[in-house]
């Protein structure tokens, strides 16, 4: 097949569902190709290396300026700022070049809602020239969800304002896409019921359904290599800016670790990933010996490989953690809070621990420490389960299924399907 993606953000191991299934769709034979957006230099090696595997990349520079004249135009609009935040009209035009030219995609995957704008114009063009392009919308993750969740709980007082802001507009614009879009994604039953609602709420009529296409792991990239443990040592990776995280970071070290601390002084948490603020960086200084930011770093590996444990505790969110995957996959032993949980069918006590509150949290971590017998075994059915239901080449696998199902629907009841596959 001719797969046209189009991505408002440069695809790489941070934004690793376009990154992977692009490669994944590559490596099965299929003719992909990439229109995206990047804001900063360090994001254009991982296109270069899609390049590199046969991928054809087309990507404009999304400037600050053109952020700001975005997000004016949004808050006059009516759009969500995560809709309006990305668009380009070089982008724009370089899809509709793309669908009233020759070569037209088989397959067009629009990801996310910041790629929204972008899918509802090709909709139209898609109409108005009576195009048998199969059209996918991946939301990835219900936003409305997350924003409800974020101003619940975030520890940022920013972030709550702005999630209470956007909220309901919001839910109207995620609604209406996926009453629009003939085919919607998302990372999670959660995420798709939520999207689901939101598409019945509009009008009574009842809401299409949406399809989950769940996150993976890279297996090859994040694996087990046998690295000595260092004793008493916790981590916690992520993007440290991003809401979630930040939120995630505050709760353990304020509300979990003193209970682990009170019983086993010298325990030591890393939390290493990419721009931690500076809520993030100052945790170092108050907890000094106890508490490792490391800032930006370029393999997270080798500290999933030396820690005892890795935790997860996020407070909220929506979709599933890769930084669960990535530590499973890695033979790292996880705990992680009931949040972080909802979307796997992992079992806690076998394939990781799950744990409710602060209090229950404290516990699984300090059992782990003490029974050495039971992080082996965590480690070990923690890879067995991503290996099964985390694969990315499955993943992608079930997409392409995706793909030509709606490929045959939009053919005309005269055309055989063409035989993409051998």
């Amino acid at each position: 097949m001719k797969i046209l993606y189009v991505v408002p953000y440069a695809p790489n191991l941070i934004r690793t569902r376009p990154y992977s299934l692009i490669r994944a769709m590559t490596r099965r034979g299929h003719e992909v190709s990439l229109v995206t957006l990047w804001e900063h230099e360090d994001e254009l090696p991982a296109l270069r290396r899609l390049e590199q595997e046969g991928v054809r990349v087309v990507a404009f520079r999304l400037s600050r300026g053109r952020v700001g004249f975005n997000l004016v135009g949004g808050l006059a609009s009516g759009k969500p700022l995560q809709a309006a935040y990305s668009w380009h009209p070089d982008l724009a035009r370089e899809v509709g070049r793309r669908l009233s030219g020759d070569g037209r995609p088989d397959v067009i995957h629009i990801e996310h809602l910041r790629g929204s704008v972008y899918g509802l114009k090709i909709l139209s063009l898609a109409r108005r020239m009576a195009s048998s392009s199969a059209i996918v919308w991946d939301s990835v993750d219900c936003i409305s969800m997350l924003f409800e969740r974020a101003a619940r709980h975030s520890r940022s007082r920013s972030r709550r304002w702005i999630a209470r802001l956007e909220l309901p507009r919001t839910r109207r614009w995620e609604g209406m896409l996926v009453r629009k879009f003939p085919r919607v994604l998302a990372s999670s039953r959660e995420d798709a019921l939520a999207l689901e609602r939101l598409a019945a709420s509009g009008d009574g009529l009842d809401s299409p359904e949406v399809s989950v296409l769940p996150n993976g792991v890279d297996l090859e990239y994040f694996h087990p290599n046998g690295t000595a443990r260092e004793p008493d040592t916790l981590v916690l990776t992520g993007k440290m800016s991003y809401h979630a995280n930040l939120t995630a970071a505050l709760h353990l070290i304020e509300d979990i670790m003193p209970r682990v601390w009170a019983k086993r002084p010298g325990v030591k948490v890393v939390l290493a990933g990419k721009s931690p603020p500076p809520e993030v960086r100052a945790l170092s200084e108050r907890h000094a010996g106890h508490v490792v930011v490391t800032g930006t770093v370029s393999d997270l590996r080798p500290y999933l490989w030396k820690a005892s444990v890795a935790v997860v505790p996020v407070v909220y969110g929506a979709g599933s953690q890769f930084k669960v995957f990535e530590a499973m996959a890695s033979g790292t032993p996880v705990v992680a809070s009931t949040q972080a949980g909802s979307a796997l069918t992992a079992h806690t006590g076998h394939d990781w621990m799950v744990a409710e509150d602060p209090s229950s949290f404290a516990e699984a971590i300090l059992h782990l420490l003490d029974d050495g017998a039971l992080r082996q075994a965590l480690s070990e059915n923690g890879r067995t389960y991503v290996e099964k239901h985390h694969d990315w080449a499955a993943i992608a696998a079930s997409l392409e299924d995706i793909y030509l199902e709606d490929l045959e629907k939009s053919l005309p009841p005269a055309a055989a399907a063409p035989a993409y596959r051998s």
